[in-house]
C-alpha cells in the first residue's frame, strides 16, 4: 500500500516541480522582455547621444520637436507591442486605442514612415497589433480625407 502512495506523492511532487520551473521561466522571459523594452525607450531618448543619427539618419532631417514626437510615437507602438504580448490588452481594446492615436496630427506622420520596419519584423502577436494599427491609420486618413472633401469642418458651417 505503502508504494503506490509513495510514488503518487512523488508524481505528484515531480508535476509541480515542473510547472513551477515553467511558470519561472515565463516570468523571466517576460522580465528580459520588460527590460529590453526599458533599454529600448531609454536610448531612443537619448536625445544627445552621437550614435542615434548615425543608426536613425531619417531622424536628422527632422526639427527637434517632430524628432520628438516621432520618438513619442516609437515608444507608445512598442508599449502596446509588449502589452499584447504580454496578454495585458486585448486586440480589440487596442484597436480603439490605435484609432484614437492615428487620429492626431502626428501619429500618420510616424507611421507612414515607421510601418515597414514593423511589418518587417512583426510576428504573432505583434504581427497583429502592426494589422492593427495599419487598420486604424487607413481609417483615420479615410476619414480625413472624406471630411476635407466634403467641407464640413469643426465651426464652419456654424
Amino acid at each position: 500500500m505503502k508504494s503506490p502512495l509513495l510514488t503518487a506523492a512523488a508524481l505528484t511532487a515531480a508535476a509541480a516541480g515542473v510547472v513551477r520551473l515553467y511558470q519561472e521561466r515565463a516570468q523571466h522571459r517576460d522580465r528580459m522582455r520588460l527590460c529590453t523594452v526599458k533599454m529600448h525607450h531609454r536610448m531612443m531618448r537619448d536625445e544627445f547621444a552621437p550614435d542615434i543619427a548615425e543608426l536613425f539618419p531619417f531622424l536628422n532631417s527632422l526639427e527637434e520637436g517632430a524628432r520628438r514626437r516621432f520618438l513619442h510615437c516609437n515608444s507608445r507602438v512598442t508599449f502596446w507591442a509588449l502589452q499584447l504580448r504580454l496578454g495585458l490588452v486585448s486586440e480589440s481594446g487596442l484597436s480603439r486605442v490605435a484609432w484614437d492615436f492615428m487620429t492626431s496630427p502626428h501619429a500618420p506622420f510616424y507611421w507612414e514612415r515607421s510601418a515597414f520596419a514593423h511589418r518587417w519584423e512583426a510576428s504573432g502577436k505583434v504581427l497583429d497589433l502592426v494589422n492593427i494599427l495599419d487598420d486604424a491609420y487607413n481609417e483615420a486618413i479615410r476619414d480625413a480625407r472624406d471630411l476635407s472633401e466634403s467641407g464640413d469642418l469643426v465651426g464652419a458651417g456654424a
